[in-house]
Order: C-alpha cells, then sequence, then structure tokens
C-alpha cells in the first residue's frame, strides 16, 4: 500500500511545528530551579509517547522523540 503525497505533507507540517514548539520554549525557559516544568505542554501533546521521556535527560527526549512521533503519526492514522 502506497502512502499518499498528502500524508507527507501533513508528516513534514506537523513534525515542524512540534520542532519549532521546543525551540519556543527552550529559547525562553527560565534558570530556575522547575525549569522542567516549562515542558510540560509539549508532555502533553506527546501524551503516548511522552511516558518514555523519563528514561532520557531533559531536554534531549523532548527535542528528538516528540518530532519523530508526529512524524509518524499521520501515517499510522
Amino acid at each position: 500500500m502506497r502512502i499518499p503525497r498528502i500524508v507527507w505533507n501533513w508528516s513534514v507540517a506537523l513534525s515542524g511545528l512540534r520542532i519549532a514548539a521546543f525551540l519556543i520554549i527552550y529559547a525562553n525557559q527560565s534558570h530556575d530551579a522547575q525549569w522542567q516544568l516549562s515542558y510540560f505542554p509539549l508532555w502533553i501533546a506527546d501524551f503516548p509517547v511522552s511516558l518514555s521521556y523519563g528514561v532520557f535527560p531533559i531536554p534531549e527526549a523532548e527535542a528528538i522523540i516528540g518530532p519523530i512521533w508526529w512524524f509518524l503519526l499521520p501515517p499510522l492514522v
């Protein structure tokens, strides 16, 4: 079965938006004791995959696994 081009376009667009969201949060994060909580919106958006984020240090999981999840989501649906 061949995946239509529009699905790949959606994959690239969603992954790009997710990368942009990460970069905005990363650029505006504070340096206080609770800086990890600034990534909480990304944990909610990436819910099924965000359960594995505890294995990796913050923010590497949010920067790598989240965009991959959003890239793979349209073909899976």
